[in-house]
């Protein structure tokens, strides 16, 4: 579906329209694929699967800039329940320098305000050109070039800024509804809420005890606020619910992963190490499990759709770097969900061979899930793990299964 955002000019002065191509769509299909030929196998997985209108409830939105009615310039949004991960930003190499990109951001972000979006979430360089473009528009550092987007109260118009003037998975079915908890949810009690401390906490932590003159200051902590809001309400107790993971979980998982938990080391497969992006592990995960590659993943569900927690089987695979018939096991919650670790494991049905599981040794909830569910603590690797520029050991699990 297409829609017409408005006209803009360039900074040559050229006509430019901006409009949003909502997924599935098939007029306009060969041309997005044409403009974003250069992304890799995953992503043109994704393209052609929401336009074609195989990625579920995954709302898949391409915001194009065109001149004289061709597509030169297009941002991507992918989005769940107002949850959404920005990227595919991309301008052809010889329609660059004009501005095209922020007269599209702005029009997205007005779109996205409209629609009553609350989080974007996008990975880029860290202070590079474009990190200081998404700045502008009121994106904050999370980790790094990992920034966050929170809009407006819903119904709200977006932020603006000015144009720069410098320059389903795959999961069999059945097998699946064999797995418990599937179809029902269940209520959570945070243990410890004190536990949760998000970035947002930190940058007001850091800025606690003196007064803020400089007004990108001040429209941080306001950002920091409204951020904090919103995550205490998606996370928030709730009831819950283990299903296998879809591409309507890929925004809201990637959520999950800008929120720190206290772990080091949540994923080894995702490489995630406390907070951190998303965008392109889901993204593989989601490829593998269509692709039949023996990859396994469940989500923990909350009845308002959030994923409070994640739990993933990769296979090792050959070669040096792997090891054939074993499995590498990882699963992480939201502190506020740690006692649904074992309902997640319970989730993932293991295959014969031999599974490991990397433990942070201040992860005792995650050991206790694993011993429950009948693995043995092999091993301490000491000095494994580097977090905070200081070394840390690494509890190894494993388990056989006949």
């Amino acid at each position: 579906m297409l829609t017409m955002l408005g006209e803009e000019r360039t900074k040559a002065g050229e006509a430019l329209t901006v409009e949003v191509v909502t997924a599935p769509d098939g007029e306009y299909a060969e041309s997005i694929r044409d403009l974003l030929a250069h992304k890799g196998p995953e992503w043109e997985l994704h393209i052609r699967a929401a336009l074609d209108g195989e990625t579920d409830a995954l709302e898949t939105r391409f915001y194009l800039g065109l001149l004289d009615g061709r597509p030169v310039a297009n941002v991507m949004t992918v989005e769940s329940l107002g949850i959404g991960i920005l990227g595919h930003v991309f301008t052809r190499p010889e329609q660059r320098r004009k501005g095209i990109c922020q007269a599209i951001f702005r029009r997205l972000l007005q779109d996205f305000g409209r629609r009553d979006g609350r989080v974007l979430l996008l990975g880029t360089g860290f202070e590079s050109a474009a990190y200081w473009i998404y700045h502008s528009f009121g994106f904050r550092s999370l980790n790094g070039g990992f920034m966050r987007y929170d809009a407006p109260m819903a119904g709200a118009a977006a932020l603006t800024a000015p144009i720069d003037s410098g320059g389903p998975s795959g999961t069999d079915a059945a097998s699946a509804d064999a797995r418990p908890n599937q179809n029902r949810f269940e209520i959570s009690v945070p243990a410890e809420p004190a536990l949760f401390i998000n970035a947002a906490q930190a940058v007001r932590n850091a800025s606690a005890g003196r007064l803020m003159n400089n007004p990108d200051e001040v429209r941080d902590a306001v950002h920091v606020g409204a951020e904090e809001e919103f995550d205490r309400g998606w996370f928030a107790p709730a009831l819950t619910r283990v299903v296998p993971l879809a591409w309507r979980h890929w925004p809201v998982l990637a959520l999950l992963g800008a929120q720190a938990n206290g772990e080091a080391l949540r994923s080894a497969a995702w490489k995630l190490r406390g907070l951190g992006s998303l965008e392109a592990p889901v993204l593989r995960t989601l490829a593998a499990l269509s692709g039949g590659r023996g990859t396994a993943a469940v989500v923990l569900e909350t009845e308002r759709g959030a994923v409070a927690g994640c739990a993933t089987l990769h296979p090792t695979g050959g070669g040096v770097n792997g090891w054939p018939g074993v499995w590498l096991l990882d699963a992480f919650t939201h502190p506020y969900f740690n006692s649904h670790l074992p309902e997640l494991l319970a989730g993932l049905a293991l295959p014969a061979g031999k599974i490991i599981a990397y433990v942070d040794t201040d992860s005792r909830a995650k050991a206790a899930a694993l011993e429950a569910a009948g693995f043995e603590r092999e091993g301490t690797l000491c000095g494994f793990l580097r977090a905070g520029g200081a070394p840390r050991d690494v509890w190894l699990y494993g388990r056989v299964t006949p």
